[in-house]
């Protein structure tokens, strides 16, 4: 391995054994990001240093283990909400009037976040979408795409029209299923899985 002279700045958070610090190999062999690739001086310090990074991402991995599972559940989620919107269109009950672009934008906004929070809820802290750093930009297009199913949600409840009711009686049921259809629900079902599934990619 190469030398590196004995100076203030090339002593690392060793003290005065003069060390400098090497790339992250944990066990799967990947680099951790953010930290200088230089030689160690001898293998019980470059074994010292892999021990402090297992450490280290152990303990991420047990820290973001309840947001990672809070997030999985929410891709479950937005799964089903997709596989009930689909199955909603071929029943024969399509969205109808103003509000067919809305259910679109919201449909289109649940896969988008699917694609992209999916990865790091399925890999952990481990995967493929922290090693190569995405997750910043994972949670831009996430926070992002949350926002835009909130606006198409209150877009819904200031466009939106009641259905007409039958005439005579109007028990609560038939109100209740005059206001609020199954794409009203699933709308809202959207929403609120979107918010959880930031709340978890920023947790973790």
């Amino acid at each position: 391995p190469p030398e590196f002279p004995e100076d203030e700045e090339s002593r690392g958070w060793w003290g005065g054994h003069g060390s400098a610090m090497l790339p992250a190999v944990p066990a799967a062999g990947r680099p951790v990001l953010g930290l200088a690739a230089r030689a160690p001086r001898n293998s019980s310090e470059r074994k010292a240093l892999e021990d402090c990074f297992r450490e280290a991402h152990d303990l991420v991995a047990a820290e973001s283990s309840w947001p990672l599972l809070c997030g999985r559940c929410c891709v479950a989620g937005v799964l089903m909400v997709l596989l009930l919107r689909w199955m909603s269109w071929l029943s024969g009950s399509p969205p109808l009037g103003p509000v067919v672009g809305i259910h679109w934008l919201a449909t289109t906004v649940d896969c988008i976040c699917l694609a992209c929070s999916a990865p790091l809820f399925l890999q952990g802290t481990s995967g493929y979408c922290v090693q190569t750093g995405f997750v910043g930009p994972m949670m831009t297009v996430q926070f992002s795409m949350c926002t835009a199913d909130a606006g198409a949600f209150l877009s819904y409840l200031a466009v939106a029209a009641p259905r007409p009711l039958p005439a005579g009686s109007r028990p609560v049921q038939t109100i209740l299923e005059a206001m609020f259809g199954p794409w009203e629900f699933l709308l809202l079902a959207s929403v609120a899985l979107q918010v959880a599934a930031c709340t978890c990619c920023w947790r973790v």
